[in-house]
């Protein structure tokens, strides 16, 4: 982002330098993902979970993808985890971000994010600019006609 660097490259504003004014209506709010009942049942039973397939529960094993999908949902979003400060370089404000895990199975805020970016991958450089075309038919009976007609050839 313009304007904002790591804390480790981080300069205080300089004094001659005006603060440029914040951008109304956007601030940034951390998601609380602790407090996230999918989260707490997760974090809570996964060791059960694991002890259970351990012990035969299920007729299969549990592939090391799923483990790793698990633990890195534990981690999402939780300051202790994990986390990057950025420094404003024309102001003195700060925010601390948390990381966030990237996966692919069911992390609500991750899952969202790359719902977001696929969709608007697709409406930029996928899908034509031209408007889509909707045909309707009006009159079922010449439908049906036109129909049977083709099916009979």
């Amino acid at each position: 982002m313009p304007g904002i660097t790591s804390a480790a490259t981080a300069t205080p504003p300089s004094a001659t330098r005006p603060a440029r004014p914040r951008s109304p209506g956007y601030s940034y709010k951390r998601r609380e993902v602790e407090r996230g009942v999918l989260y707490r049942v997760v974090r809570d039973h996964v060791e059960t979970f694991y002890q259970a397939v351990e012990d035969g529960f299920v007729s299969a094993a549990l592939p090391s993808f799923v483990r790793e999908e698990f633990e890195r949902y534990v981690d999402c979003g939780v300051l202790c985890r994990g986390a990057a400060l950025l420094v404003c370089e024309d102001c003195p404000e700060a925010k601390v971000i948390a990381l966030s895990c990237k996966g692919r199975g069911f992390c609500p805020s991750c899952l969202g994010r790359r719902m977001a970016q696929t969709a608007a991958n697709l409406v930029d450089h996928v899908l034509p600019e031209t408007v889509p075309v909707l045909a309707t038919f009006d009159d079922p009976a010449l439908l049906n006609a036109r129909m049977a007609h083709t099916a009979t050839r």
